[in-house]
């Protein structure tokens, strides 16, 4: 969409969600991501077997625990929304084949 465009566009219409239980738990989800997110990038910064600088905590505990937080969200979503879980574990299973085949080139090349 062209610049001039945008001001005579038609807004695209959505509802926001009103639901709290909804929000709650999509809120929470999203949160533990960030967190997650925040414990891989330390990691790579400061390496695995690296330390909180503030607590001491080795970032693979870190990630293991921000890991087990977003499973449990993962998991309360599927319920709460009645997501297709077959479906989920397939393309996980797809995603974990993909990956793999690049570990494994990486790998070979060290």
């Amino acid at each position: 969409m062209k610049d001039e465009e945008i001001a005579d566009a038609d807004p695209s219409p959505w509802v926001p969600m009103t639901n709290a239980g909804d929000i709650h738990i999509l809120g929470k989800l999203s949160e533990e991501c960030g967190e997650l997110i925040a414990a891989v990038s330390r990691a790579l910064i400061q390496g695995a077997e690296g330390l909180d600088p503030k607590t001491g905590m080795p970032n693979t505990e870190k990630l293991e625990e921000e890991l087990a937080d977003v499973r449990a969200l993962m998991a309360l979503t599927e319920v709460r929304f009645q997501l297709n879980v077959k479906r989920i574990h397939k393309r996980s299973l797809a995603k974990m084949r993909y990956q793999q085949k690049h570990l494994d080139n990486l790998d070979e090349e060290e």
